[in-house]
């Protein structure tokens, strides 16, 4: 389409085309504008041809025309550029969006793995406390027995409180008590896949 666009002023001038240079300006600014657009990877080299030598053919039409107007000779070289100029713009346009879709892309796929990453560390790390928490229960649990096996009241009374708070911590830990219910945050999905899989590895139905 843009070399037959470029190849109509020739024509014309070979034709003896005495007629106004507007309608083929106008046809040969709005042709390779349009094929422009429809490509996804533009060759600006045949619209800017196709410009250029429309440019100069209607200048040599409106040279040999004694009665072209000034402004329509005017008109014929400044018409192709308007509808390139527009194409040019609106490729320009869709190339900025194109580059914006993919940052934002990326930047959601950053953020996606902050936070998968920082979902697995606090997962982690709750696992690592939980199991530290139920080793001191054990403990504390297996003096008092002791301690009752002895004979030693006082003393299993206190290995009993300290087996019991030790507890209280790993349930609140755990959030078995209703004030650590009433103020943990919501899990996100990632958590709750995350829970599945970790009940699933421990031998637990989820």
């Amino acid at each position: 389409m843009p070399a037959l666009v470029a190849l109509r002023p020739p024509a014309a001038w070979a034709g003896g085309y005495d007629g106004s240079p507007v309608a083929p300006a106008v046809a040969s600014g709005v042709a390779p504008a349009v094929a422009t657009a429809a490509t996804r990877h533009p060759a600006w080299a045949a619209p800017a041809g196709a410009v250029a030598v429309h440019a100069a053919v209607g200048w040599a039409v409106a040279a040999r025309s004694d009665h072209v107007p000034g402004w329509e000779a005017a008109t014929a070289v400044v018409a192709p550029a308007v509808p390139a100029a527009v194409a040019a713009a609106w490729w320009s346009g869709r190339r900025d969006g194109e580059r914006e879709r993919v940052a934002r892309r990326e930047h959601e796929e950053r953020i996606t793995g902050w936070t998968g990453e920082a979902v697995r560390d606090a997962w982690a790390e709750r696992s690592r406390v939980t199991a530290g928490l139920e080793k001191t229960v054990s403990a504390r649990t297996t003096g008092m027995v002791r301690e009752a096996e002895a004979g030693r009241l006082a003393e299993t009374a206190e290995r009993a409180r300290e087996a019991l708070g030790a507890m209280r911590v790993l349930l609140d830990r755990q959030g078995g008590t209703t004030a650590y219910a009433e103020r943990r945050p919501q899990p996100t999905p990632r958590a709750l896949n995350l829970r599945v899989r970790q009940s699933r590895a421990a031998g637990r139905s989820a």
